[in-house]
């Protein structure tokens, strides 16, 4: 081999080398592109679910998990299968429109809370394929869920999610999650977006 196709192959290594190794966070945008632009965001359907891989530069939420809407204001049991899960840590929840916060009215994510919607009850449970129960978790709105409504949370939104709920599933394996809704004794006539979301470089 001559002296310049050996220069020739130690570039090409070194430049993987270095493709490999450098962050996708830290990369420019000319060069992401390049290596992950073709790749993501990678969107898959399987079951009842769409998931959607936002790739290695998302510092939240790379994985969103999309289910599908669910009316707060009627009683009801919802049951939907997952499969091809992304191996990423997964927090499930429903992701409620709100306005968006003022100077009048800072405390958005409170007037929610402590509204007739604050009042409405759901129960989340995760069943794996031999029907053993993986997680379960259950009260009002209001009480026993926690609201998230920000940098992590979808734009104009409050995710409402279990506080221990972190599920990290096995993308050959397959799931149920349960869902069932009872609402409080003022009905509401809000829906709201059965939704997982994780991973992240943050």
């Amino acid at each position: 081999m001559s002296q310049r196709a050996r220069t020739y192959v130690f570039v090409a290594f070194a430049s993987v080398v270095l493709l490999a190794l450098w962050p996708a966070v830290l990369m420019p945008n000319l060069i992401y592109q390049v290596v992950y632009g073709w790749r993501y965001p990678d969107v898959r359907a399987c079951g009842d679910a769409t998931a959607t891989d936002y790739g290695p530069r998302a510092a939240y939420n790379r994985v969103i998990v999309e289910l599908k809407e669910i009316d707060l204001g009627a009683e009801g049991a919802y049951s939907f299968s997952l499969c091809e899960l992304p191996d990423e840590q997964l927090t499930f929840g429903l992701v409620l429109p709100l306005p968006e916060r003022t100077r009048e009215r800072p405390d958005i994510v409170g007037e929610a809370k402590s509204s007739d919607v604050g009042t409405v009850k759901v129960e989340l449970s995760i069943i794996d394929e031999e029907g053993q129960l993986l997680f379960s978790h259950g009260g009002q709105l209001g009480q026993e869920w926690i609201w998230g409504y920000g940098a992590t949370s979808p734009d104009g939104a409050a995710f409402i999610y279990p506080l221990r709920l972190r599920f990290t599933p096995n993308k050959a394996r397959n799931y149920q999650l349960e869902l069932a809704i009872s609402p409080g004794l003022q009905r509401v006539a809000v829906k709201a977006q059965l939704m997982a979301s994780g991973g992240g470089w943050k």
